[in-house]
């Protein structure tokens, strides 16, 4: 995970805290509580992955969120990390450009796995990218 950039977009503080503390021990952790936080940095600092909380206590949720980055043709890989786990949550996931969820409260040891996992994925993708019109084909 050296090097790699991680942005955590979470509005519980505690939750946040403990992800930060983790992950800043091997990457560059950047930390948003709002959707409008979120819009402001994701550009500027293009992480490498995005953890994602579903619900922000605000009109936008996590979904409207990676809609809206994936519209701004952004790359990174996305893991939503949140309580709720039903087949209508896991499908709206990645309806709206996920990539990977987490379960709340989430193990630290699970969560660097995924963060493993995805980095890999986003290197597999920098090496032979798939267009979206080659996604739609093979659908």
């Amino acid at each position: 995970m050296n090097n790699s950039k991680i942005m955590i977009v979470e509005d519980d503080v505690i939750s946040a805290l403990l992800m930060r503390k983790w992950l800043a021990k091997s990457a560059h952790v950047h930390h948003c509580a709002t959707p409008d936080a979120f819009q402001q940095m994701v550009l500027e600092v293009n992480p490498d992955i995005i953890l994602m909380d579903i619900d922000l206590g605000c009109d936008e949720d996590g979904f409207d969120l990676v809609a809206w980055y994936r519209l701004q043709q952004g790359k990174a890989q996305i893991i939503f990390i949140s309580s709720y786990e039903t087949a209508e949550v896991l499908a709206r996931i990645y309806a709206c450009g996920g990539n990977d969820y987490i379960l709340k409260p989430p193990s630290l040891e699970v969560l660097e796995a995924k963060i493993l996992q995805a980095l890999e994925w986003s290197a597999m993708d920098a090496i032979c990218p798939i267009s979206p019109r080659d996604k739609d084909s093979k659908a």
